[in-house]
């Protein structure tokens, strides 16, 4: 074994790796490492080349010992720095980056809003933004779908629409969503607020509980200030 040898088979043994596992990160058969670490051949550029830049020690040190490119003591699976810069310039040139940062920057944008939460039956008008009671309203996080810069969210505060709804049941809704007939819906009425299934008939607007101890109401249209549809619902635990 000469210096050279010896020096290249500390290199693999500071890497943890075996003949056959170094000659396949270094491109070379287990056999051309072997006869290179036993002394019975030099090794060529090539070689020399593939570990400086797989493994980081210099082709001075592996041949002469100085300069102080030392041995590697990097642990097995070492990925050299230009291969890791070739993987994220692939990645790059995919789209891959980008489209991940869009997919957190939306999924964070919709995390981070949040809307006016009021009691329902309670009373307050209904707000949403830009009133000015929404500036006083609590505020809680508008889950994923809901979208709409208007929505706003109420907790339902009685049983009038048990057994499908329970009290404390938190509701989210929509200004912009289209409501139709047997819509689950906030109704605001003068100054209160209240959830019922709608039921249109021609000029007439019938607020249907689920609770039968409630009464329904029968209002023209001109009694209903806002309907505003259910678009998710928060179930009380």
């Amino acid at each position: 074994m000469t210096a050279v040898s010896a020096r290249i088979r500390e290199i693999r043994e500071k890497a943890a790796l075996s003949q056959a596992d170094f000659g396949t990160a270094l491109g070379f058969t287990s056999a051309k490492i072997s006869r290179v670490e036993r002394g019975e051949t030099e090794p060529d550029n090539a070689l020399l080349v593939a570990i400086r830049e797989k493994f980081g020690a210099s082709t001075d040190w592996i041949l002469t010992g100085e300069e102080g490119g030392g041995p590697a003591t990097f642990p097995p699976g070492y990925v050299p720095i230009r291969a890791k810069m070739q993987e994220l310039v692939d990645i790059l040139l995919s789209g891959e980056i980008s489209r991940i940062a869009d997919e957190e920057a939306r999924y964070g944008a919709q995390r981070a809003r949040r809307i006016p939460l009021h009691d329902i039956e309670g009373e307050q008008p209904i707000p949403w933004e830009g009133d000015s009671v929404a500036k006083t309203a609590v505020m809680i996080e508008a889950p994923p779908g809901v979208d709409d810069p208007r929505a706003f969210a109420g907790r339902l505060a009685d049983d009038s629409m048990a057994p499908e709804f329970q009290p404390g049941d938190i509701l989210f809704f929509s200004p912009a969503a289209e409501i139709h007939d047997a819509d689950y819906a906030c109704v605001r009425i003068d100054d209160k607020s209240t959830f019922r299934q709608v039921f249109i008939e021609d000029d007439v607007i019938r607020l249907v509980p689920a609770n039968r101890k409630y009464a329904e109401l029968r209002l023209a249209r001109g009694q209903v200030n806002g309907m505003f549809r259910l678009v998710w619902r928060m179930t009380r635990c």
